[in-house]
Parts: structure tokens; C-alpha cells; sequence
């Protein structure tokens, strides 16, 4: 009897708490509706994907070109302009905005975010066999951390993002090769955030996966060269020249300095030279790549491969990118649900990976999130970037946990 009450109150806590997460993304998305032009990113977007359709790409990369548009179209937005920098390959997924009118693409925007949060849920749950309690302890963070917030607030693809890795792990479980690289499309916009992906596929010899994919993107950039112009990627090029190594990208609250990566660590240190920072970044994620290349040769015949994999190769894919926003750690969602399914062999934890990932947690937790992204790390006297330190230490754990694990015991072994 006793135990039936506490699992009714059990129940009803975990319910409760499951609401209030869900007022969070539902309260942001109104505000991203309410307040498209004040403060979301969604100008950004269909700005550019306005000026590519109408065969003007290159200009989408133009600053005062892209403003203009943006005032035209939205109103409230003042004096700010929010500056595109996607490859020409993003243009080509983002042109069909231009089917709806401004303040219906919106919607159709936020819509399609809300439905991708919620379909990779169910994936999730249902292919990765989460129970019950797993599925609530992880959504109710989720739900009330900061990178869903921003997400949301900003209107960034980042839960596409998360819901395109999900539909690739599943597809190459199913060994639907093409399928898988089909859904990974998105990343035309992030390219970057696959090469981790690569390194650990083509370390256990998945090179179908790796040649699909590679196939799949090329294409892609080859339309938008079609489309748009060489000149469009002239354009691109240009202002990622110009964007590359500045501190303040966009406005303060969206600047470089604030990301989770050594890049972002590296931006705070005082008087720190742009080519030390650029060159320190890209050995940095040659490292990660060959640890990851490492760890999948290690664990090419693990019948839990793609679950390391996404356990390896996405949390080294945010700390390693040299531009990596807080909302993009929505990847890590089938990183994390991985993490839990592998969690159930006590071979892939070892006495750092928990308290690592609660610190992780604890840090992107809603409160302390807004503290440390706004108030702490908006004042320049502040050297050191937490969210840096808390993403290496995660990380740090996770690939201590891979080296000490065996090759080829598969989960549910003890």
C-alpha cells in the first residue's frame, strides 16, 4: 500500500513537472510569433531565402542588403539586422519559405520546429526503448534548459537538427543508407557538425554510411551553384572572412565568446592572437577527429556501434566547432538517450560521467543558464567561459569511458 502511494506521487510530480516544461517552448514560441521582428532570427532566414529566389543570393551575405530586406518585410525590428551566414547549400533548404507570406512563414517556421521536437521525442522513446522514468527525467530538462529555450526564442533550426541525427541513426540501424543520408540534408546549413559523425563511421569501416552522405551534401552544394551562382558562395566567403575571427558576431548576447567550444574559451583570453585562436581550433578538432576515428575502429563490430557513435562523435562535435550557439546542444539529444540505453551496462560508466553530466545539466538548467549567458559571461573582465569547461569535462569523461569499455561487448552484458 505504502509503495503504491509513492509511486501515485511519484507519478503525479513527474506529470506535474512534465507540464511546466511544456509552458516553456509553448511561451517562447509565442513570443517568437509575437515578437518575430524584435527578437527572433527568423529574418535572417527568410530574408535570405527572399534574395535567393529572386535571384539576388550573393547579396544575402551583404549586411546592409540583407537589413533592408529585413525591414521591408518585418515590422519592429528598428535598427537591428540579423546577418545571415549559412553556406549556399542553406539557401536552397530555406527558399520554399518564400511559398507563404512573411507572417505566415512564420508560423509554418515554428511549427516546424514544434513538430520536429515532438517527433524525435516519440523516435526516441520508441527506437531507443527509453522507459518510462528515463524518458521523463530526460524531457523534463530538456524541456527546462536553456538551449530548447533559445531555440525556440530565436527561432533556430537547431530541434531539425537534432530530429535529422535521430532519423539517420535509426534509418542506418536499419541499414536504409540512403534513407539515412537523405535525412541528414539539414546539415547542408552546418556541414561542420558531420565531421565527427564521418571520423567515427569511417573508423569502424561504415564507409557506405560515410560515401552516402558525403554524396548527398555534394549534390546539394552543387544545385546551389546551379541556383544561385558562384558568385553566392564569393559572397559566403567574403563575409565568413570577415565574421571569422570578430567577438562580437552578431549583437554581445550572441558573440562567439559565449560558445561552448575552445574557439569560444579561447575569443575571452585579452590581446590573444586571431591566427593562435584560428590554428589552436583546428588541431583541436583534428584531435577529436582522430579519438573518434579511434573509437570507431575500436568498436566497429559492437553491436551498440551506433549508439557509441552517438555518444562519441556529437558531444566532440560541439566542444571541437570552431562556431557552435548554445540552442545547437539540441543535438545532443539522441547523444544523451544513447547515453541512458548504454548506461544499463556498467561498463560504459566510470566514477567521472555522472557527476560530468550533472554538472552539465545543472549548468544549461533554465536559472542558471540566463545567469551565466547574459549577466556572467556579458562582462568582459570574465575570462573563463563555464560552459566550456563543463562541456570538456563531459566530454573528457565520456572518452575516458569509451577507452576504458571493451570493443565488442554489446549492451545488457555485465
Amino acid at each position: 500500500m505504502k509503495s503504491s502511494v509513492v509511486t501515485v506521487i511519484y507519478n503525479v510530480l513527474e506529470g506535474l513537472c512534465l507540464l511546466v516544461g511544456l509552458a516553456v517552448p509553448a511561451a517562447t514560441s509565442w513570443v517568437f510569433i509575437a515578437l518575430t521582428g524584435r527578437v527572433s532570427d527568423f529574418p535572417e532566414y527568410y530574408a535570405a531565402a527572399k534574395l535567393a529566389s529572386s535571384g539576388h543570393a550573393p547579396a544575402a551575405y551583404i549586411s546592409n542588403e540583407i537589413g533592408q530586406v529585413q525591414h521591408q518585410l518585418f515590422a519592429g525590428m528598428g535598427e537591428r539586422i540579423v546577418g545571415f551566414y549559412m553556406p549556399p547549400p542553406a539557401l536552397m533548404l530555406i527558399a520554399p519559405l518564400t511559398l507563404f507570406p512573411a507572417g505566415v512563414a512564420s508560423y509554418v517556421w515554428i511549427g516546424l520546429l514544434l513538430s520536429s521536437t515532438g517527433l524525435m521525442a516519440f523516435l526516441l522513446k520508441k527506437f531507443w526503448q527509453q522507459t518510462k522514468q528515463e524518458f521523463a527525467i530526460f524531457w523534463i530538462f530538456a524541456l527546462l534548459s536553456g538551449p530548447l529555450y533559445e531555440g525556440f526564442r530565436l527561432g533556430q533550426p537547431a530541434a531539425l537538427f537534432s530530429l535529422s541525427l535521430t532519423l539517420a541513426l535509426f534509418f542506418w540501424r536499419k541499414e536504409r543508407n540512403w534513407l539515412a543520408a537523405l535525412c541528414l540534408l539539414p546539415f547542408g546549413m552546418k556541414p561542420h557538425f558531420l565531421i565527427m559523425v564521418t571520423a567515427f563511421l569511417a573508423g569502424g569501416r561504415r564507409y557506405r554510411p560515410a560515401l552516402y552522405m558525403a554524396v548527398v551534401l555534394l549534390i546539394l552544394a552543387i544545385a546551389s551553384v546551379v541556383f544561385f551562382g558562384v558568385d553566392s558562395f564569393t559572397s559566403y566567403f567574403a563575409s565568413l572572412k570577415t565574421n571569422i575571427n570578430s567577438q562580437n558576431d552578431v549583437v554581445a548576447a550572441m558573440s562567439a565568446n559565449l560558445n561552448p567550444t575552445l574557439r569560444g574559451q579561447l575569443l575571452r583570453i585579452p590581446r590573444l592572437d586571431p591566427n593562435i585562436i584560428m590554428a589552436t581550433g583546428v588541431v583541436f578538432m583534428l584531435v577529436c577527429f582522430g579519438i573518434n576515428f579511434f573509437l570507431g575502429k575500436k568498436f566497429e563490430k559492437n553491436e551498440s556501434f551506433l549508439e557509441l557513435l552517438a555518444v562519441s562523435a556529437i558531444p566532440a562535435t560541439i566542444i571541437s566547432a570552431l562556431h557552435c550557439h548554445d540552442y545547437d546542444l539540441l543535438i545532443l539529444a539522441p547523444a544523451v538517450v544513447s547515453m541512458q540505453k548504454l548506461s544499463r551496462s556498467t561498463q560504459y560508466v566510470n566514477g567521472t560521467l555522472i557527476p560530468a553530466t550533472l554538472i552539465l545539466a545543472a549548468l544549461y538548467c533554465l536559472p542558471s543558464f540566463l545567469y551565466f549567458h547574459y549577466t556572467w559571461l556579458l562582462r568582459d573582465s570574465q575570462i573563463i567561459n563555464p560552459f566550456f569547461f563543463a562541456m570538456l569535462f563531459f566530454n573528457g569523461s565520456i572518452v575516458y569511458s569509451l577507452f576504458k569499455a571493451k570493443p565488442a561487448q554489446p549492451v545488457g552484458d555485465e
